[in-house]
């Protein structure tokens, strides 16, 4: 090879430069053969098939060479027309793949010492390396490099015979004991328990008896890296507090007088199984611990690092591999991740050594970025994700696998069955060897163009990039137009849902087998639906009701008639455009799996037509209400009675009862409504009931009763029933008993038994006060429970009591939700013998049935769950859809089932305590913390951690208003967290709403308060 001529010194000290300028393709081929010959065992066979094509000048300013690049990308693929790649042995593979096999043509002994085998451990597999020596490795284990097998599954087979003779912690210590690469493959949860990623620290005991900086800063310091340490501070001798809480953080505080013997025993007892005391005279310190183990010099791999993380496990779970089999991940996800993470690093060092000077190293563990993948607040794809599979028809991912294998299969199937390779966000080039290449480019698009005038095709189909108040927040948009949902009932929840779906990106369809939006707030005539009367009015006021986005109008009444409901359902409707989604007189009959148990077929009947379709879907969300199918009692000689029985579903009007003796039955908020018109027509009404009842009005010393409850209280009261629960009833029991006594305007007869009602942490309250003055005036009597009837128009009470004459029952006796319309859902009895209850729907968080969490959600079996009406059934739609597009995650399905065991034994225990409840009841001090969670509401601002104290310390109105104000709906837009969509307009309607009610409810305004 011909000399190099240089010069010295030009560029600067030590610098070479060129004694004349050689133009880019030969100087290319030039630095191609030089690197060849300086790298050991590196062949010169062939390299004269290695062409470069580009032009003569290069397009790079200063001295640097481009063709360094080149150069080096042409000794691992010396390739040209003819020639795919060449061994550092100097054999010469055939070019291309072999398209019979799909496999590269290799010495397959060798590529099979590269993959994922099973150890004698049951259900636990094992990535062997065998780095750059694949003789070597293979000898170690006794087997012959250079046999001559028929194929890759033929060496795979012969490789495993041996692998599967060693546990994996043998397979451990021999690599150890050769310097070969090898990793177990653990769960994720596994890799947590190791002290692989300890901090380097942990374990050590640091006692720390300093002030001011120094001593406390080295604290901080040990803290920092893991160490226990204990501040001890005395009472009397002040410190410098404009540090105290930088130099204290990760540190546990003991406060101890030294002049005082005990305080000095007690330092003793610190002391004495310290590793390290800090103090300001005498420096003694152990020796440090943590900073070894055998994984320090452990050589890396990517397949390594997935080994050991969890992620080759995960993959081959979500293959469909069972046993702890596991697979390679497709693509060396942790490689450019790392690659990223190194960059991001390096600009973080370039910053601060232009700001204050000095150097900095980075160092970056592949297996600490692939564990990464797997945190929570990461998440992984959602089954229906991984179904992307059957798109493109990969071919079967194996542990066996080569990466090579593994990329040609993706690349492979991506040519044959999709146009990823050719869109237009991808760019198309040619290699000088003549391969065809396509890679990303570099896109951005920025929504405020004013802040950065910078467009280009859109990658918005993947994120967006806001910026707000001057506060860059990056927010996932759902690729997910593609999904399809069904939704049932256009009550409030069911528009909710479809708002939020079709704002996420989802392709939502609602049925409503009404004419309009509104559930059963719409009223409708025929009795067999369940539907609000002319007369009914919201239980809750108009401030602590209505979505989180969309708030009621003034002009409303405090508290909304069903007729208003209506009327505002139907504005948010229009406002959204939901209605050109709703399929309107459609009544969903069943929903059920499809053929092959990959979505769901929905059979829709057409009110008025009776005609039928069944539609597919790739998701389904019940919202067809808790109130839809009746609560029917029976009683002995029930089927003797000559009267009518009928349910208060089917009342619409008190005429139907003109000149009746008539018995209603029950004692809930329908019975205070409906009694009331039965008795302006009848001849004689009664109420039976077995129980009292909780007294609560809607107005409360002149302002609404639901304005007693703060988000603040509420959390309070949620902790209590979570961590003192006997305790939590007593109060409740005892503080519902006060407020009855003060809600009712007469003396309450003992012989009406209304104060007798059960604890009201099983059984809501009912709104019954107007039935007092009717039973005051003698127009309604109180009877006890029915016993049975006697044949003709006789009932008999429990009590021995015989009413004779009687026309009509009417049965106020509640709902349940149906499920008719969804077969699959599985039933189950709770695993206690006292139990005597119905069978209860298994659904994770009364919401999932975990065989089909990923695309089934049940929102009418959560009792006691919602707070606020609609605003929490925003919060669940968020939660949902967060879920589905894999913002948020649920549990393994094992862990599912394992939660409905214990759920139902809950509910058990409760119906000893109360026969009858409803067994829908869920542990609201777990469901709503748990939607909030999973809908990103950010609520934890407002408790009592370091989110918290950080949002008090900001904006205090805010956090006061929110905390102890109104407790508004509003509230759950207004926190940014990257979940879901905030509402620019919440801050404003918080604190419009707070004005309001303290204008309204102060004194001042009778007209509201009588209202």
């Amino acid at each position: 090879m011909a000399s190099h001529e240089t010069t010295r010194d030009t560029y600067g000290p030590g610098t070479f430069a060129d004694m004349e300028y050689l133009s880019l393709v030969p100087e290319c081929q030039r630095l191609l053969k030089y690197f060849s010959q300086v790298t050991p065992g590196f062949t010169q066979t062939h390299l004269d098939h290695v062409k470069f094509h580009g032009q003569e000048l290069p397009i790079l300013p200063g001295p640097l060479k481009g063709g360094l690049y080149p150069a080096t990308l042409a000794m691992v693929s010396i390739d040209g027309k003819n020639v795919a790649q060449i061994q550092k042995d100097g054999t010469l593979l055939k070019a291309g793949r072999d398209l019979d096999r799909k496999v590269f043509t290799k010495n397959v002994m060798h590529f099979r010492s590269w993959a994922i085998y099973p150890t004698k451990n049951p259900q636990v597999w094992y990535q062997i390396m065998r780095n750059l020596d694949p003789a070597g490795f293979l000898r170690a284990y006794g087997l012959d490099p250079t046999l001559e097998t028929s194929s890759c599954d033929e060496s795979y087979e012969v490789i495993k015979a041996e692998m599967i003779k060693y546990s994996a912690e043998e397979l451990e210590q021999k690599n150890m004991e050769h310097g070969f690469c090898g990793q177990t493959c653990y769960t994720f949860a596994q890799w947590r328990e190791t002290t692989m990623d300890r901090r380097p620290l942990a374990g050590v005991k640091v006692v720390e008896l300093a002030r001011a900086i120094a001593g406390p800063a080295m604290g901080a310091a040990l803290a920092a890296l893991g160490a226990d340490v204990i501040k001890v501070q005395s009472p009397n001798l002040p410190d410098l507090q404009a540090l105290s809480v930088s130099l204290t953080a990760g540190k546990r505080t003991y406060s101890l007088d030294l002049t005082v013997e005990s305080d000095r025993q007690k330092l003793h007892g610190l002391i004495g199984d310290a590793d390290v005391i800090i103090q300001a005279f005498r420096l003694r310190s152990l020796e440090r611990k943590g900073f070894d183990g055998y994984y320090a010099e452990r050589p890396e791999f990517q397949q390594i690092a997935d080994a050991a993380s969890g992620c080759s496990y995960v993959c081959g779970k979500a293959y469909g591999f069972e046993q702890g089999t596991s697979v390679l991940p497709p693509l060396p996800i942790a490689d450019m991740l790392a690659g990223a993470v190194g960059v991001i690093d390096t600009m973080l060092a370039l910053r601060d050594r232009a700001k204050s000077g000095g150097s900095y190293h980075a160092a970056v563990a592949l297996t600490a970025v692939d564990a990464v993948q797997l945190e929570q607040e990461v998440g992984l794809y959602p089954p229906e994700t991984v179904k992307i599979q059957d798109t493109y028809k990969f071919a079967l991912m194996t542990p066996d696998l080569h990466i090579e294998e593994l990329l040609y299969i993706l690349s492979d199937s991506w040519a044959k069955y999709s146009d990823i390779l050719h869109r237009g966000y991808m760019v198309e080039f040619e290699t000088a060897w003549g391969k065809i290449h396509n890679i990303l480019s570099p896109i951005v698009q920025y929504e405020n163009e004013n802040i950065i005038n910078t467009t280009a095709p859109s990658l918005l189909r993947h994120f967006h990039i806001y910026y707000k108040s001057g506060v860059k927040e990056a927010r996932r948009k759902g690729k997910m137009k593609h999904v399809s949902v069904a939704i049932i009932g256009a009550g409030p929840t069911g528009i909710s849902m479809l708002k939020q779906l079709l704002q996420d990106g989802f392709s939502a369809t609602l049925f409503e087998r009404r004419s309009s939006v509104g559930g059963l707030w719409a009223y409708d005539a025929n009795n067999g639906w369940t539907t609000a009367l002319a007369s009914t009015s919201a239980n809750i006021s108009k401030y602590t009701c209505g979505f989180t986005d969309f708030p009621i109008p003034d002009k409303y009444p405090v508290y909304l008639s069903a007729a208003n409901f209506q009327e505002f359902m139907q504005s948010y409707a229009e406002y959204f455009k939901l209605t050109e989604n709703i399929s309107f007189n459609s009544s969903v009959q069943v929903v059920n799996r499809n053929s092959d148990d990959s979505g769901w077929v929905v059979q829709v009947e057409k009110v008025g037509t009776g005609e039928t379709e069944s539609r597919p879907f790739d998701k389904v969300v019940f919202c067809h209400g808790y109130q839809t199918q009746r609560v029917m009692p029976t009683f002995p000689g029930q089927d003797k009675f000559e009267g009518e029985i009928i349910h208060s579903q089917q009342y619409r009007s008190p005429e139907a009862f003109r000149d009746k003796t008539v018995v209603i039955l029950g004692l809930s908020t329908t019975t205070g409504e409906i009694t009331p018109q039965v008795i302006s027509t009848a001849k004689k009404v009664y109420v039976s009931h077995r129980s009292g009842q909780m007294m609560v009005k809607r107005m409360r010393k002149g302002r609404p009763t639901d304005l007693l409850i703060s988000w603040r209280r509420r959390q309070i009261t949620q902790w209590m029933a979570r961590n003192v629960p006997n305790f939590y009833r007593y109060l409740a029991g005892w503080g519902a008993r006060l407020l009855s006594s003060q809600f009712s305007d007469v003396k309450l007869d003992p012989e009406w038994r209304i104060q007798s009602f059960r604890n009201p942490t099983l059984r809501l309250p009912g709104l019954i006060q107007d039935i007092v003055p009717h039973l005051q005036d003698g127009s309604l009597t109180s009877l006890h429970g029915v016993k049975r009837f006697l044949g003709g128009r006789s009932i008999e009470f429990d009590d021995g009591t015989v009413v004779d004459d009687v026309d009509s029952v009417i049965l106020t006796t509640g709902y349940r939700a149906d499920f008719s319309v969804a077969p699959f859902i599985e039933k189950s009895m709770p695993k206690s013998p006292s139990y005597q209850g119905p069978a209860i729907q298994r659904l994770y968080m009364n919401v999932f049935p975990p065989k089909y969490a990923d695309s089934c959600a049940v929102l009418c079996y959560s009792a006691y769950g919602k707070n606020n009406g609609f605003s929490f059934s925003d919060v669940m739609n968020m939660a949902i859809s967060n879920i589905w597009r894999g913002v948020s995650k649920l549990r393994p399905y094992e862990e599912m089932e394992k939660w409905v065991d214990e759920h139902q034994k809950w509910v058990a225990a409760n119906w000893a305590r109360e026969p009858h409840l409803d067994v829908s009841m869920v542990k609201q001090y777990e469901f709503q913390p748990w939607m909030h969670e999973q809908a990103g509401t950010g609520m934890e601002n407002l408790g009592w951690g370091w989110a918290g104290w950080k949002f008090w310390w900001k904006d205090r109105e805010m956090y006061n208003l929110m905390n102890h104000g109104v407790e508004t709906a509003h509230m759950f837009r207004y926190f940014e967290t990257g979940k879901r969509k905030t509402w620019e307009g919440a801050r404003d309607e918080i604190i419009r709403q707070n004005r309001i009610v303290e204008e309204s409810f102060s004194g001042k305004n009778k007209k509201l308060r009588e209202e």
